[in-house]
């Protein structure tokens, strides 16, 4: 198997920033229903936030080209199209979501 290339980091960056995961969706869903929109959205920041993290620890091992195929299509992504989620939560979790995805693309920098 090659490495992985610019494109693929480009691809990998699309899965994590634009499509959300369909059991974060689902417990979100469930969760505004059953909860509310606080409980909702705060579910959604410690998804983010967990999945995000377990992103960074991996980049430790990408190579160059990866790393900046992800780092580009990342600040596309955050500064085009927030995601799907975002318009469903508090916009103040909201917000804070998108804080922790530009800090989680300058941690994957400093590596």
């Amino acid at each position: 198997m090659a490495a992985p290339t610019f494109e693929d980091g480009l691809r990998r960056s699309t899965e994590v920033f634009l499509l959300p995961n369909i059991a974060v969706l689902i417990v979100v869903v469930l969760s505004l229903d059953i909860w509310g929109v606080i409980i909702a959205s705060l579910l959604y920041l410690v998804a983010v936030a967990m999945s995000l993290q377990q992103l960074v620890s991996a980049a430790n091992y990408w190579n160059t080209g990866y790393r900046y195929g992800f780092l580009m299509g990342s600040v596309f992504w955050i500064l085009v199209f927030p995601g799907v989620l975002t318009s469903i939560i508090n916009p103040i979790i909201g917000g804070l979501v998108v804080a922790i995805e530009i800090a989680a693309v300058a941690a994957i920098t400093q590596k």
